[in-house]
This record gives structure tokens, sequence and C-alpha cells, in this order.
């Protein structure tokens, strides 16, 4: 048995409805298994070059919009995020109010202007709405990772735009004038650059650390469970072996498929293989099925090759299903250890296989708010 209970990792889900779960589906051998001391550190995979072009910077700074509102709603949006009398005055400035609600123009000066705290909190109310969506789908990096600003190649330009338009919030820094800052940078090279650095992805580079003389089984036992036990045992026993103890790359520790695939992004010319075939293939050994699945397929294809296990006895490789209330699955990654999980976030070849923590991973997805996790059968 893993003891780990992700209900406390997701609380903010468990609070907000129950996860689904049915009775352990543990055996002896897993009860004697442990993933070891699981040590992990944020990196950022970049793209793959040529992935951007130029023109992916050409865009034209959208009016924020908020329907419904009054100019007395406006008012009082306006008293809520406290800007400055400076930022206060550009807003009043910028706004035109009708029938339909209320528009705002953003000038340079408005948008580089505004303080963090308010920056936060309009766009928070900003991305409540449909009509704004460079605010809703903006970029956000975790603030344990190499900040936008430290990324090599940047102009200065772009650097000092990124520094000063970004915003906190909790572990994350976000950032969402992208059409402010692409305005502004005069080559291609450098627009290139700056949208290639926005789109690196989130990932986790992780170690499972052996103390000097320790009994490895227990953890060879847990990372064979896709049947690796001849691979991973010389791994473990040689970093039991060190007078100081050894580290093994988690990934070496992976079964075949995950493995090979890890920190990779498909060639665009690959079919859009997403999180739905990538956690159905966690152990398969041999070619991979080509056929892609809806979320549909993938739910009875699942019910035939997996059984429901509870959230608290997950281990390696188990698939866990992020489902809104009601609904059908949105997302499926595979469970890795320690709170990571194998995660192919959507079809697009510009996103990677990778490695994340779940937490992360259910902040993408803040609608699915069930949580199922389901065990291949024989394993």
């Amino acid at each position: 048995m893993v003891v780990l209970a992700i209900a406390t990792l997701i609380g903010l889900r468990s609070r907000q409805r129950p996860a689904v779960a049915t009775a352990p589906a543990t055996s002896p051998a897993r009860a004697r298994s442990s993933p070891g001391d699981v040590r992990w550190r944020f990196r950022v995979l970049p793209l793959p070059p040529g992935l951007v072009t130029p023109d992916q910077c050409d865009m034209v700074q959208a009016d924020w919009v908020l329907p419904g509102y009054s100019r007395a709603h406006f008012d009082a949006l306006l008293d809520s995020i406290a800007p400055v009398p400076a930022t206060r005055a550009r807003l009043e400035a910028a706004v035109r109010c009708d029938a339909s609600g209320c528009t705002i123009h953003p000038s340079r000066e408005l948008i580089e202007d505004m303080r963090p705290a308010t920056r936060r909190a309009l766009y928070a109310n900003l991305s409540r709405h449909a009509e704004n969506p460079s605010i809703i789908n903006h970029f956000s990096r975790n603030t344990g990772a190499e900040p936008w600003s430290r990324e090599e190649a940047l102009s200065p330009k772009a650097r000092e735009l990124l520094t000063r338009l970004s915003w906190q919030d909790g572990e994350r820094t976000h950032f969402a004038d992208v059409a402010d800052v692409c305005s502004q940078l005069q080559t291609e090279a450098e627009r290139v650059r700056f949208i290639e650095v926005l789109k690196g992805r989130e990932s986790v580079a992780a170690t499972v650390f052996v103390a000097p003389g320790a009994d490895v089984e227990p953890m060879v036992r847990y990372w064979s469970a896709g049947g690796d036990e001849a691979a991973v045992r010389p791994l473990l026993a040689d970093a039991a072996a060190q007078p100081a103890g050894g580290s093994v790359e988690l990934a070496r520790l992976l079964p075949p498929f995950a493995r090979s695939r890890v920190d990779t992004f498909p060639s665009p010319s690959a079919l859009a293989f997403d999180c739905f075939w990538t956690a159905l293939h966690f152990h398969v050994r041999g070619e991979p099925d080509v056929r892609l699945y809806s979320a549909e397929e993938f739910s009875r294809q699942l019910a035939l090759t997996h059984s429901p296990v509870a959230l608290d006895e997950v281990t390696l490789g188990d698939v866990l299903v992020f489902r809104p209330p009601g609904g059908p699955p949105q997302h499926a990654v595979n469970y890795v250890a320690s709170g990571l999980v194998f995660t192919k976030n959507g079809g697009s070849s510009r996103r990677p296989f990778a490695l994340m923590r779940l937490s992360d991973v259910l902040a993408i997805y803040p609608l699915a708010t069930d949580l199922q996790a389901w065990r291949r059968r024989g394993s």
C-alpha cells in the first residue's frame, strides 16, 4: 500500500465534491512496497525549434469587456480593486458604458503602469467573462520554476516588460499582456524567442534517493509493478551500495512506454496523442495502439481493462480520471509516486509527455472536481 492520501493532496477538490472511489484493491505484495525517498524540482521544457513563427506575435490589443455592467457597477469595481489615483483616472478615461455593458480600451500607459495587486484584481474580474479570451487564457508558471524573465536570449525590452507586467497569486506567476509586449519588439528573432519563452512547458525533474545499505526490495516491488523487476533492481541496488547513498533518475524506473516518452514532444506529423491515449498505454509493451479515443470511448475502454480503486490506495500506473460533476472525462493521468503523475495535457505536438505534480495538473482543469482512480486488471 502507498501510505499517501491523495484526497489530502487534492483537499480543495474533495471539499467541493467527494471523490468517487470503491473498496481498496491491494495485495500483500503491494502492502510491502514503497517508492522510497522521491525528490524533485521544477523545470521548464523548451519547445522544440520551429514550432513558433513570428506571426504568432502578430496581434492587436483587445478591448476589455464587462458585459451587463452599468457605469455604477464599473465604479464599484474600481472601489473594490483600489487602484492608485493615476491608474483609476486612466481606467475612468478608457471606459465606455451602454446598454450592453462597459468596454475598456486599454492604453499602453494603463497596461504598463498598473501595480501588480491592481492587475491581479482587475484581471480576475475580467476573466469571469468569455469576452476576454486573452485574459482567460493567460500564461502561468509555478513560482518554483525559473522565471520567464531569466530565460536566455530574451531581448532587454521583453525581459523588462515580462518582469513589470507579471503578477503573482499563491504559488503561481501569471502574465496576460502578450499583445502589448509583441507590439514593442522590433525583430522576428525577438518575437519568436518571446513566444517560445512563454510557451515553455512545466515539468518536474525527479530522483529516488536510496540510503547507503538500504533494503531495496520494497522499492523494487513498487517500481516493478509494470513487470520491470530485472531492470529496476540493479539501479536501486547500485545506489544503495554507494558509501553516501545514491540517487536514481525516476524516469529510469518507469515502464518502457513512459520511460521513452517522458520530457519529449510528439512529432508535429504524429497523430494527436492525448491524455486518454497516454493513460491507457502506461503499462503497455511493444508497439502502442494508434487508435485515438473520445471521452466516451475512453470510458468504455477503461471499464474493459481496469477496475476502480480507492484514491488512498493508488500506486504506480493507476489511472486518475478528472471529471466535471456528472460529466464525461475531461482529463486522465497516470499516478507515479509522492504526488507526481505522468501526463499529456492535450493532443498538440506543443504539449510534452511530462512528470508533474498532481496539484498543478488539477489547477489546469478547474471544473473537473470529481477524481476517480482505476487500476489495470492483473497489476
